[in-house]
């Protein structure tokens, strides 16, 4: 999981890099390991009946791990990431504590918790995240068209996050539920001039003060087969979120996102993972809050802050191959676009690449990688990362 601002990676898209390492320390939208890894049985599933556990905290394991950070759009850097993955009973999917912290090589460094549930029998899922983060990256205005102009500006970009969601099982593999998100983000740009050109402000435009609060419906649909080793299964994630700027401005906002993701092994050490997303935002959206290119890894190879619009739609396939030990190897492709709106979608963006991963948590099918990508553009970027893309 790359990083990115706004939203963890299970329930949403990431928005511009606060809870960056906090993906890292759970990787919550996980794909595939390297292995085929059954969970840890000190909780022995088979003898216990529903609901039963031997307490909250059940069948732990540990993750503390120090991580090199390389990403296109922040640069290179360091983190220190720790998280307790467990089962609060049997049947329930599993539960996870985390808190990380990080500094990168372009000045970006920030910090943050999360705390996720799955309780009664699966019955139920909470969320809790929250964070601070400061971040430098370059911003080229809205739009495809604008990358080829050329003009860029440095964003300087800080502020703090509180996001919550609740689900609960209305069907079989089906979630629905609410969450709600507070942010208070200062940006400052190093152009004023520039910056007021780019976002088509009629003057100079040195810094911007959001204070938003969202509310938002959310629903999944989870089929795989392993929480965070799947090679069987579907993943789709779907939401729409309704902002205000300082509270009771009028100047709102809508954003809807939906993920889907497919696991199929074609066999027992090769695994074809499927993913698809489409974004879209309406009204005074927050330039954190657009759709942004190659947050969340779609796709990799674009830096944040390069291509972003008021939709966007990316589609990549990954082939994860486990070689021997815990020792893998992944190759992707993807293809996408970012548009004014989902019916103008024009030229289309590509990247392709390879990684290698290897099985740091047996238990729970955790991996850490690396990743190497090119665009079609020729860009070339390096990813260092806990989790898989998706």
């Amino acid at each position: 999981m790359l990083c990115a601002f706004a939203r963890d990676n299970r329930n949403g898209r990431s928005r511009l890099l606060l809870l960056c390492i906090l993906a890292m320390a759970s990787p919550a939208r996980a794909g595939q390991s390297v292995g085929d890894v059954t969970p840890n049985t000190a909780v022995d599933t088979g003898t216990l009946g529903k609901g039963q556990g031997l307490g909250i905290f059940n069948d732990p394991d540990f993750l503390v791990v120090p991580i090199p950070i390389s990403n296109p759009t922040i640069g290179s850097g360091a983190a220190l990431a720790g998280a307790m993955l467990f089962k609060t009973d049997a049947q329930s999917s599993s539960s996870m504590i985390g808190a990380a912290t990080f500094r990168t090589s372009n000045g970006s460094w920030g910090g943050g918790a999360v705390a996720s549930f799955a309780f009664d029998e699966d019955r139920y899922r909470a969320k809790l995240s929250l964070g601070y983060a400061d971040i430098l990256y370059d911003f080229y205005g809205v739009g495809q068209a604008a990358v080829e102009k050329g003009r860029f500006i440095s964003i300087n970009q800080g502020g703090d996050l509180v996001q919550a969601s609740f689900q609960t099982r209305i069907a079989p593999h089906l979630y629905a539920g609410l969450q709600a998100r507070y942010m208070n983000i200062k940006t400052a740009f190093n152009l004023p001039d520039l910056a007021g050109t780019l976002l088509d402000n009629g003057g100079p435009l040195s810094k911007i003060d959001d204070l938003l609060n969202t509310v938002g419906l959310v629903a999944t649909y989870d089929s795989r087969n392993r929480d965070y080793s799947p090679n069987a299964g579907q993943l789709i994630d779907g939401e729409i979120d309704f902002g205000s700027h300082n509270f009771i401005q009028s100047n709102g906002f809508t954003r809807t996102t939906a993920d889907y993701n497919r696991y199929d092994a074609l066999n027992d050490d090769l695994v074809l993972a499927s993913h698809g997303s489409l974004c879209m935002a309406n009204g005074s959206v927050p330039i954190f809050d657009l759709c942004l290119f190659g947050s969340s890894n779609d796709l990799r190879g674009y830096a944040v802050g390069k291509y972003q619009d008021k939709a966007m739609f990316t589609e990549q396939e990954e082939l994860r191959w486990h070689a021997f030990w815990r020792i893998g190897f992944v190759a992707f492709a993807g293809i996408g676009s970012v548009a004014p709106s989902a019916d103008r979608f024009g030229d289309i963006l590509a990247s392709a690449g390879v990684g290698m991963r290897f099985l740091a948590s047996k238990d729970y099918g955790i991996n850490v990688g690396i990743d190497g990508a090119v665009t079609k553009e020729g860009d070339k970027a390096f990813y260092i990362q806990v989790g898989e893309a998706f």
